[in-house]
């Protein structure tokens, strides 16, 4: 599909969000809020780390004939990775702990770490050293 059409990203994260959901249901047997915050925080991730990875090779997708968002559409891949990094900082904060899948304490020690993908986002930054410096002392001072 990468070939064809830029939903191949929506597409892989659709495939991407079903195995939490399989695991969950076969550990508990059954699926309730919580193992949709699972499946939401997949969907939501691949984004900012496809798009942040294919960023850099831009060129060599464009050659190989991939009609993936970093190609067809530069400020699409910002906009899509700046929305779902968003969107994890909101799940992992806010709806993991309100679905008992993690403690609010843990959510907000977190927050910092999963702030920085938001502040970064994603496309065009995974080479800035000064983000990656940013994100090993708060790893540090958080770990």
């Amino acid at each position: 599909m990468k070939r064809s059409h830029i939903g191949c990203t929506w597409a892989g994260a659709v495939v991407g969000a079903i195995p939490p959901l399989m695991g969950y249901a076969a550990a508990t047997g059954y699926l309730d809020p919580a193992s949709w915050c699972l499946a939401a925080i997949l969907f939501s991730w691949q984004f900012p780390h496809f798009n942040g990875l294919s960023w850099n090779l831009r060129g060599d997708y464009s050659k190989a004939g991939y009609r993936v968002m970093c190609v067809t559409n530069e400020r699409l891949c910002r906009v899509t990775s700046i929305r779902h990094s968003l969107a994890l900082l909101g799940l992992c904060t806010i709806v993991a702990p309100l679905t008992n899948l993690t403690t609010m304490t843990f959510a907000l020690v977190r927050n910092a770490a999963n702030a920085l993908p938001s502040h970064s986002g994603g496309c065009g930054h995974v080479g800035d050293e000064r983000v990656q410096k940013i994100e090993r002392a708060v790893a540090d001072v958080l770990l």
